[in-house]
């Protein structure tokens, strides 16, 4: 197997891959565009559906993706495309979790499944360089892709089903937890203060009560009037 250096590709490319660029061929591979069909996993329905986007996408972190190339590519049958997003959105955290390669005679546009593990959100732009190809040629005949993605345009329903729940990022699953820590810190305040409240309130009384004057029984004082009586008698 032997890729294809750069002056391969510019002799080979412009029959193989739609709006070719010259500029876009860089150390032996062809930089594709971000198209203007886009997915990203929400929990408002709405959100999950493709749309023409006039404003730069952002993935948030924690949450999926699925990236539609500009550009249709077509794969000789006697070769075989690698695929990559490029290292300025990898840095960020945004990670490629579906295929790496284009089959033989594939045709169509490239899907890239995305994930942003990272704590920020990834913000793309429509039109700009975000994805990386590489051919190269088998030493050898092999068999011809056929499969259901060939020819592909775009984004499909079953793309589309895939987006649909947002999931708990690890940023907002770390300030959920920070905030259950403070509302059981707060808890805990309030019954302390509490049980303090009570205790001290029981202290006062006890000592009020041991200041008060000894009052004498109502059977006593009536024994001591009898007694006096009897005497001045």
């Amino acid at each position: 197997m032997a890729f294809w250096g750069s002056k391969t590709l510019l002799r080979r490319l412009p029959e193989l891959v739609t709006s070719f660029c010259a500029d876009r061929v860089i150390c032996g591979a062809y930089e594709l565009s971000l198209g203007c069909e886009i997915g990203i996993s929400s929990s408002k329905r709405e959100a999950t559906q493709f749309w023409h986007l006039k404003q730069k996408p952002v993935i948030p972190a924690g949450q999926f993706g699925v990236l539609v190339t500009q550009e249709r590519i077509t794969v000789p049958v006697d070769s075989i495309a690698f695929i990559s997003v490029k290292h300025t959105f990898k840095k960020q955290g945004l990670v490629n979790v579906s295929g790496f390669h284009a089959d033989p005679g594939f045709s169509g546009q490239l899907h890239f499944s995305v994930f942003n593990a990272g704590i920020h959100d990834v913000i793309l732009e429509v039109g700009k360089p975000t994805f990386q190809i590489w051919f190269a040629t088998f030493d050898e005949s092999v068999e011809e892709y056929t499969g259901k993605h060939r020819d592909q345009c775009g984004l499909s329903p079953s793309d589309v089903a895939c987006l649909r729940g947002r999931m708990p990022s690890l940023p907002e699953l770390d300030r959920r937890v920070v905030n259950l820590e403070w509302s059981n810190k707060i808890i805990w305040a309030i019954a302390v203060g509490l049980i303090v409240a009570f205790v001290l309130n029981g202290l006062d009384l006890i000592s009020k009560r041991e200041k008060s004057p000894a009052v004498a029984p109502v059977s006593q004082r009536y024994d001591n009037s009898n007694a006096i009586d009897a005497s001045q008698r």
